[in-house]
């Protein structure tokens, strides 16, 4: 078994996992922190904070969830958990990718829980540390790594959402999304997230015209993954606080032409780093990864339901 080294640990892993504001792990009483505050009591609705609010509900996050933004819209919009950014009145989306940092408590937490995910597609994988193949970071992950995890698989990414009462992003308003409706504005969570609330909807995440200086991608001066976030106009100008659905780390989704079998091709969304052409960067792209495969371009992030399942 690998020991991940990662400063204290908090809490235990919780038996049984929800998506109601009252219950999810990383939002409603994590710390000192809330859903709508974020941590410290000043936080407002469209920030969220800088606070404390904590993974598996207890005793702090990183930065008030992966990026210490979103915590809901001002403008009647649902209030989210901390991390996240509200999407119209359907769902939250992390405002980031899951950083290596908040993944590392994740591995701490669930070293010896088995396959959490409940899908018979996941039995075979007992082991959610992300791979160490050529191309992938190396252990120990701490704390304050805020580069994207990657080389992880489908299973990793649904069960650290599911950890963190939130769910891999998949169909508005539940479940998972058939790979058919992946460009389906109001039907795929990611897609819906990525193209914006304008009519028509944006090609690309940050609007309607390719440039391929924005985000992280191929063409960069510095190759490789960056931190969550600090490519500043890789962002939405539709949902405050919403960065990097392009480039930087492609994501999984919940979106699998099996629902259970290990080698199910599930989507992969957004580009990344080793991608530069407007179609690989497009809101519309779509590739594909078999389930359990690892590789050194993909992680993830994990939306939230606001509405009744």
């Amino acid at each position: 078994m690998r020991v991940w080294i990662f400063g204290a640990v908090f809490g235990s892993l919780v038996a049984a996992f929800a998506c109601s504001s009252s219950t999810t792990n990383e939002a409603s009483s994590g710390g000192t922190g809330g859903a709508s505050t974020g941590g410290s009591g000043t936080g407002a609705a469209n920030t969220g904070g800088t606070g404390t609010g904590g993974l598996a509900g207890g005793g702090g996050s990183l930065t008030g969830g992966n990026s210490g933004t979103g915590g809901g819209q001002s403008d009647g919009g649902p209030q989210c958990p901390s991390g996240m950014v509200a999407v119209g009145t359907t769902h939250c989306i992390d405002a980031t990718e899951v950083t290596t940092g908040s993944y590392a408590k994740f591995l701490n937490d669930v070293a010896d829980a088995g396959n959490i995910t409940g899908n018979s597609g996941c039995s075979g994988v007992t082991d959610y540390a992300p791979a160490s193949d050529t191309g992938c970071p190396v252990a120990p992950y701490t704390s304050d790594i805020q580069l994207p995890v990657r080389c992880v698989d489908w299973c990793s990414a649904y069960a650290y959402c599911k950890y963190a009462g939130k769910r891999l992003c998949g169909a508005v308003p539940k479940d998972s999304v058939d790979p058919s409706n992946a460009t389906v504005k109001g039907t795929d969570q990611w897609y819906t997230a990525c193209v914006g609330d304008g009519a028509p909807e944006d090609t690309y995440f940050y609007g309607p015209s390719f440039d391929d200086t924005l985000c992280q991608t191929s063409t960069a001066a510095t190759k490789g993954p960056v931190n969550v976030g600090s490519k500043p106009d890789c962002k939405s100008h539709y949902f405050k606080g919403l960065v990097d659905m392009t480039g930087n780390i492609a994501e999984w989704e919940d979106s699998c032409d099996s629902a259970t079998a290990a080698t199910a091709k599930c989507l992969v969304r957004g580009g990344s780093h080793l991608d530069g052409t407007a179609a690989a960067l497009s809101c519309a792209s779509v590739q594909t990864a078999v389930r359990t495969e690892r590789r050194s371009d993909v992680g993830f992030r994990c939306c939230w339901d606001s509405v009744a399942k």
